[in-house]
C-alpha cells in the first residue's frame, strides 16, 4: 500500500527536506491550522510502507493529549488514503502502533519527570525517524536526547539492494519564545540556520482545505498575544520598541551565573481571587532558588500561619520578606508577622542616589526633583528590566522558565512611549486581557526590586528611611482599622 500524498505548498516544501540526503531536523512552525499534524502523520505513514521493518516515534508532552489530538489525526489520515484496517493496530499496552510488514510507530510522552530527569526512558530506543507534535511545549533535554535515538534503525534492504535512509525529524509547533525560537526560528530569520536543519514556517491561510473555517476561528480569539501567535503565527510578537528587554535577556536568567549575596529574601504575591495564583518566590540575593504554592484561602489567620511556618522554617528575617498589599495581603502586617514589609505599587517612587545627594546639597536643585515614575510598582519594573538587561538576575525555576519569561515580557513595557511624561509601565489590567490571567511569577520579581531600591534610601538618607517606614506604619494601620470595620459592618 503506497498513500498518494497531495501537499498544500508549504507541506510541498517540507516533504522536500524530508525526502533530500542533508536535512536532519525539520521544524514546520507558525500559527494554528497549517496543516502541521497531517503532514507529520503523512511522513510517519509513509515511511512505514516505504521501509518494512522500521522503527518511527509520535510523541507529544502529554499522553492523554497526544491520544487526543495528534493519534485522531493520525486516525484521519488512514481513513482519508483508504489504509485498511488489516494493515496496523494499536497495542495499548505498549503504545505502539504495529504494521503487518514489522514496521512500528512508538506512541511517546515526553513530558519533564522528576524521577527521570535525564530522559534515560528513551535510551534503549532505535528510531528510522520521527515526529513531534507541538514541541513547543517540550523541554529541551527531551528534544535533544530523543533525537540522538534516530538513526539507528535505518538500513532496508529493498529491491535496489541495501537502502540507507537518512535520519529525520520532523516538528511541528506554534510560536512560542523558548528553545525552538533560539534552535530554529532565529537562526533562520537571520540566515545563519545549519544546513542539518530547516524551518518552514506555516499559516491557516497557506491550508486551502481548512483556510475558511481556521480564519473565522483565530480571528475570535480575543487574547491579543494568542492571536498574534495562533493567527499571525508571529514569533516576535512582544518584541517592540515598547519593551524594556528582549527574550534573549529574559532566557539568559536561568544560564547566568548565580547572582547569590548570601541575604535570603521572600516575596509574597498572594491570590486576589478568580484564577490568580497564590506564590512566594524565594531569593538569595537576586537568584530565585524556590517557587511556594500557598494554599488559596480568605482566611487571614490561615494565611498568616502558612507564611510565617514559610520564614521560620527558611531562617528568612520578617524585614527581608515583603508581600503585595492588594486583596487579602493586607492580613500579612502586624501581629506575629510585624516587621515584613508591604508593598504598595500605586504610592510615589522611592527617591534615588541622584536625589538623595542633591537634596543636600540644594533642596531646589532640579537633580533633587521627585524621581521620574508615575509610581513604585513602575521604579520597581524598569529598576528589574535594567538588572535583568545587565544578566545581574538568575533563576534555578526551569519547570516555570516559560511562564516567567511570559509574565515578565508582557510586564516590562513601556506605557505610552510616544507621550512625554513619568515613565510608567503597561497597565495591569491590560497584562492581564493579553495574558488571559494575572502575571503573579513576574509580579514577584518586581516586587523583589523594592529591597534594592530601599536599600538605597536608608544608605543615603536616613531621613528619608523615617518618612517611608511611617508611611507604611499609618498605612497598616489604616487597612486593620478599614478591614475591622467591614467586619462590624457585616456582623
Amino acid at each position: 500500500m503506497t498513500p498518494t500524498i497531495k501537499p498544500t505548498k508549504k507541506q510541498e516544501l517540507a516533504w522536500d527536506k524530508w525526502m533530500d540526503d542533508t536535512t536532519r531536523f525539520i521544524v514546520f512552525g507558525g500559527g494554528a491550522g497549517g496543516g502541521k499534524s497531517w503532514a507529520g502523520c503523512e511522513m510517519i505513514l509513509t515511511g512505514c510502507y516505504f521501509y518494512p521493518g522500521s522503527s518511527w516515534f509520535l510523541a507529544r508532552n502529554e499522553l492523554k493529549r497526544l491520544m487526543n489530538t495528534t493519534y485522531k489525526t493520525w486516525n484521519k489520515v488512514c481513513r482519508h488514503h483508504n489504509i485498511p484496517s488489516t494493515d496496523w493496530k494499536l497495542d495499548g499496552q505498549y503504545n505502539v502502533i504495529k504494521f503487518t510488514n514489522g514496521s512500528e510507530v512508538h506512541l511517546l510522552d515526553v513530558a519533564y519527570k522528576p524521577t527521570d530527569e535525564m530522559y534515560e526512558r528513551f535510551g534503549s530506543y532505535e528510531f528510522t525517524g520521527g515526529f513531534g507534535d507541538e514541541i513547543n511545549e517540550w523541554e529541551f533535554d527531551a528534544y535533544d536526547v530523543l533525537k540522538s535515538r534516530i538513526g539507528r534503525n535505518n538500513t532496508f534492504t529493498g529491491e535496489d539492494g541495501v537502502i540507507e535512509v537518512p535520519p529525520k525529524f520532523f516538528g511541528a509547533c506554534n510560536p512560542a519564545k523558548n528553545w525552538v525560537y533560539q534552535e530554529f526560528y532565529k537562526p533562520h530569520r537571520d540566515g545563519v540556520l545549519s544546513p542539518e536543519k530547516a524551518f518552514i514556517q506555516s499559516l491557516y491561510s497557506d491550508n486551502p482545505y481548512t483556510a475558511k473555517m481556521y480564519g473565522e476561528q483565530l480571528a475570535s480569539i480575543t487574547n491579543v498575544i494568542n492571536r498574534q501567535r495562533l493567527m499571525d503565527g508571529k514569533w516576535e510578537y512582544t518584541e517592540d520598541i515598547s519593551a524594556l528587554t528582549s527574550y534573549t535577556a529574559l532566557s539568559d536568567m536561568f544560564s547566568n551565573t548565580a547572582q547569590t549575596t548570601g541575604t535570603i529574601y521572600a516575596v509574597f504575591d498572594v491570590a486576589r481571587g478568580g484564577n490568580d495564583s497564590a506564590i512566594a518566590n524565594i531569593f538569595d540575593g537576586w537568584h530565585s532558588i524556590e517557587r511556594i504554592e500557598i494554599t488559596k484561602t480568605d482566611n487571614p489567620q490561615e494565611l498568616r500561619e502558612e507564611v510565617r511556618d514559610i520564614l521560620v522554617s527558611r531562617k528568612i528575617a520578617y524585614k527581608n520578606a515583603i508581600y503585595d498589599d492588594n486583596g487579602v495581603g493586607w492580613a500579612l502586617g502586624g501581629g506575629e508577622l510585624k516587621g515584613m514589609r508591604q508593598f504598595v505599587g500605586s504610592r510615589s517612587a522611592l527617591p534615588t542616589k541622584v536625589q538623595i545627594k542633591a537634596k543636600r546639597k540644594n533642596r531646589y536643585s532640579t537633580d533633587a526633583e521627585a524621581p521620574n515614575f508615575v509610581n513604585l510598582k513602575s521604579q520597581c519594573g524598569f529598576y528589574l528590566a535594567d538588572k535583568i538587561n545587565q544578566h545581574e538576575t538568575s533563576s534555578t525555576q526551569m519547570a516555570d522558565k516559560d511562564i516567567i519569561i511570559e509574565d515578565l515580557t508582557a510586564l516590562l513595557v513601556e506605557r505610552d512611549i510616544e507621550k512625554d511624561g513619568k515613565l510608567a509601565l503597561k497597565q495591569k489590567e491590560k497584562v492581564k486581557d493579553e495574558l488571559g490571567r494575572s502575571p503573579d511569577h513576574g509580579d514577584t520579581y518586581i516586587m523583589r526590586s523594592w529591597f534594592d531600591l530601599f536599600d538605597q534610601v536608608v544608605t543615603d538618607d536616613p531621613e528619608e528611611e523615617h518618612r517611608v517606614s511611617n508611611f507604611y506604619d499609618k498605612l497598616r494601620r489604616s487597612k486593620r482599622g478599614s478591614q475591622k470595620g467591614v467586619k462590624a459592618g457585616l456582623r
